[in-house]
């Protein structure tokens, strides 16, 4: 991405070697981690939306 890019030419601008496969091999259970909760959320937001559009098509009770 274009923000990797901008951080791996700071550091060669300085001299700095950086290893950028393997900080992501590093980070990639997170990155994975972070993938499931995200589509856990994304499925328990589903469940919601359509208890409520259940709830919205019911006649009210008055």
């Amino acid at each position: 991405t274009r923000e990797v890019r901008k951080v791996k030419k700071e550091y060669e601008e300085i001299g700095e070697f950086v290893d950028f496969p393997e900080i992501i091999k590093e980070i990639e259970p997170q990155i994975e981690e972070g993938k499931k909760i995200f589509k856990d959320l994304l499925k328990e937001l589903k469940i919601f939306k359509d208890l409520l559009k259940e709830l919205s098509n019911r006649p009210s009770r008055n």
